[in-house]
């Protein structure tokens, strides 16, 4: 058993379009981590213009989450 969840905390984007055959650099950093949960920062660039920026929260299971009755999951349940 055991598993991740990951869901999207932030997103900003900076442009409505990203032009056919753009070039793309993307860069994940983490921001913090802690106890089985970790937020990732992640950017995608178009030379040096800045497309969007989106953080990401993890948590780590030890066991498959299972949710509660009102279909919320939580840590080590």
């Amino acid at each position: 058993g055991g598993g991740l969840l990951a869901g999207v905390k932030n997103a900003d984007f900076f442009m409505e379009r990203v032009p056919l055959q753009t070039i793309l650099t993307t860069t994940v950093k983490p921001l913090y981590s802690a106890d089985g949960y970790t937020v990732l920062e992640g950017t995608v660039q178009a030379e040096k213009d800045l497309v969007g920026r989106v953080e990401i929260q993890v948590i780590r299971f030890e066991e498959d989450p299972q949710p509660d009755q009102e279909g919320v999951f939580k840590e080590g349940v």
